[in-house]
């Protein structure tokens, strides 16, 4: 069988050199018992387009109008399965800006009172006693401070001025002297000239909260290494360390490096936002047992 064209009405010599054409469709079908000496039929119809447009627009309107509707049926759906998890997110918020309402007035009062002892001179046969409770009343007005930082949502009036970032160091670590007792923990610091046009009770968190965490995670017995210049601040450890693995999720918002040690988990947290709002950098370095290393460069990115 050499497909030669044997008779129709097609101009075509041979089925070989069929050219198909994109407006037209072709139908071979072999033929058994051969019919005239013809082994193949060939059979040439011209496409109609419009059913296939027709049928294109139908599967458009199809496919758009399922997407709203699944749209649809997703948005009420998530509503329903959402509303719980919302519910109860509120109750925590709630409850959280309830508890910070009502830590202010008994820490306030217990500070208060404790300077006023101190100062009448009437507490060195209990000193120690003394020491253990300013120590919790100020960790306790430490964490009131985040959540209500939290609270607020770093959306607070900020009043930027240039403030003497040294000479606020130097009274924070006097602050914070009575907490590196406990801990037997050796402070070493270099601190040099540095001004920046910071809102002051921002440049307070980051300070705090670095050395606060310095002081819970270093071990019994360790340094502390505290440096400041007009290009960065660094706070090292010597603790317990972050693992690897848990570095880039470590200022997050309720993670801890440590669950045995205690803490919300939000002081790395609220310094990474306020780094973040003027422009600074920071980053972390830690071997896991060895040291923890947070240094933040003042240049703007």
């Amino acid at each position: 069988m050499n497909k030669n064209h044997i008779f129709g009405s097609l101009k075509l010599d041979n089925l070989n050199n069929l050219k198909k054409n994109k407006n037209k469709i072709y139908y071979i079908k072999k033929i058994k018992p051969y019919y005239l000496g013809a082994a193949y039929l060939l059979i040439e119809s011209p496409i109609d387009k419009s059913s296939i447009d027709k049928l294109k627009k139908d599967l458009i309107l199809f496919f758009i109008g399922a997407f709203i509707l699944f749209s649809i049926l997703a948005y009420f759906l998530g509503k329903i399965f959402i509303k719980p998890m919302k519910s109860y997110v509120e109750q925590l918020n709630s409850f959280i800006q309830d508890t910070t309402h009502e830590l202010n007035t008994p820490i306030s009062t217990i500070l208060n009172n404790i300077e006023l002892i101190e100062s009448f001179g009437e507490c060195k046969k209990n000193q120690e006693e003394l020491d253990r409770i300013k120590i919790a009343s100020l960790t306790l007005n430490h964490i009131y401070d985040d959540l209500t930082y939290l609270k607020l949502n770093n959306k607070y009036y900020r009043k930027a001025e240039k403030i003497d970032v040294a000479k606020l160091l130097q009274e924070r670590l006097k602050y914070f002297s009575l907490m590196f007792k406990p801990k037997d923990l050796r402070v070493k610091s270099l601190v040099d000239n540095c001004i920046l046009n910071i809102d002051r009770s921002d440049i307070i968190r980051v300070i705090d909260n670095l050395i606060s965490n310095a002081i819970k995670y270093s071990k019994f017995d360790s340094k502390i290494e505290i440096i400041l210049n007009k290009e960065e601040f660094i706070v090292k450890d010597e603790g317990i360390g972050i693992k690897e693995d848990e570095l880039k999720n470590i200022t997050k918002r309720f993670i801890r490096a440590n669950r045995s040690e205690g803490g919300f988990g939000i002081g790395l947290n609220v310094v990474d936002s306020i780094i973040k709002y003027y422009g600074y950098s920071m980053s972390i370095e830690s071997k896991e047992n060895l040291y923890t290393k947070v240094t933040i460069k003042w240049q703007k990115n």
